[in-house]
């Protein structure tokens, strides 16, 4: 749990100090460490390659907006960049202010997104059943 925590602590880094682990409320901090181990396999299954693959996500029919706090590691922007430039119908958003958290950092932005992105899903179900109904001279 140590090891998990030192993780957290260090990808939830800002670069002028400090952490946004440190600061979530103590029932936060308790699920990540109910979560550790699933956190340890997460990142082998990425740092293995047996996570998705590229081709898999090429497949991807979904939107998906790829978000990455501003004060994000580099390595965390390259990665989200890499999985836009991947995935066939995405956009990356880079939030102003944020950091690696953006839930905690920057929470009514990313519920904007989430809206944003389930009325646009909802507009093309409705538009494709409307085409589906219309009659064909």
């Amino acid at each position: 749990i140590a090891a998990a925590e030192g993780f957290m602590r260090w990808v939830y880094s800002y670069p002028s100090g400090g952490n946004a682990y440190d600061s979530y409320p103590d029932a936060w901090r308790a699920v990540a460490r109910r979560n550790a181990a699933s956190i340890v396999h997460d990142v082998a299954a990425i740092a293995t390659g047996e996570s998705i693959t590229r081709r898999q996500l090429a497949h991807a029919t979904m939107p998906v907006v790829c978000t990455v706090g501003e004060q994000s590691r580099r390595a965390t922007y390259n990665l989200l960049r890499r999985l836009d430039a991947w995935l066939p119908n995405s956009r990356l958003e880079v939030i102003p202010g944020a950091a690696h958290d953006l839930a905690y950092d920057s929470p009514a932005t990313i519920a904007t997104h989430a809206l944003t992105l389930a009325s646009q899903r909802a507009a093309a179900g409705a538009a494709r059943e409307h085409a589906a109904r219309a009659v064909v001279p």
